[in-house]
């Protein structure tokens, strides 16, 4: 993924459709979204996981883009939150990355805290009011986000 963080939200817009679609591929078009794949000439593509994973140091907010991505998608379709059930080994470290970004940030006010992180252009992304609102409710489906839902996390 090359497009700015920004600039993801029509993409998965389009993959969501794409990955709700019920055929008899619908399980290889998830995997393939969230694993990658390597075709016939070895080259390798990698997948959401892979990307999140290999860019939550440099670009946080592609990585925090993605995760919300993956919990939305999985609270939409049971073919996706199956398949994710049935490889935490896989994306359990980045739900505690995120706990632990998360409680890094402290909400504070300032004239950017309205821009969501999905509408930002930066890197890093910032701990939003509604986030911190949810932490402070102490309500068990926000432990440490709105991203989570029962059953990951």
């Amino acid at each position: 993924m090359t497009a700015p963080s920004n600039e993801l939200k029509p993409v998965f817009s389009l993959l969501t459709e794409l990955l709700m679609l019920e055929d008899p591929v619908q399980g290889q078009r998830i995997k393939v979204v969230i694993d990658g794949v390597t075709d016939s000439a070895g080259t390798a593509y990698d997948g959401l996981l892979a990307t999140v994973r290999l860019n939550h140091a440099t670009d946080s907010r592609r990585s925090y883009t993605c995760i919300k991505f993956l919990v939305s998608l999985a609270s939409k379709s049971a073919p996706v939150k199956d398949y994710l059930m049935q490889i935490p080994s896989k994306w359990q470290w980045a739900v505690n990355w995120l706990k632990k970004k998360m409680s890094e940030y402290y909400y504070t006010p300032s004239s950017t805290s309205a821009i969501s992180n999905e509408d930002s252009n930066r890197k890093s992304f910032q701990r939003t009011y509604s986030a911190q609102v949810n932490d402070n409710e102490g309500d068990e489906h926000s432990t440490n986000t709105y991203l989570q839902y029962d059953g990951l996390a």
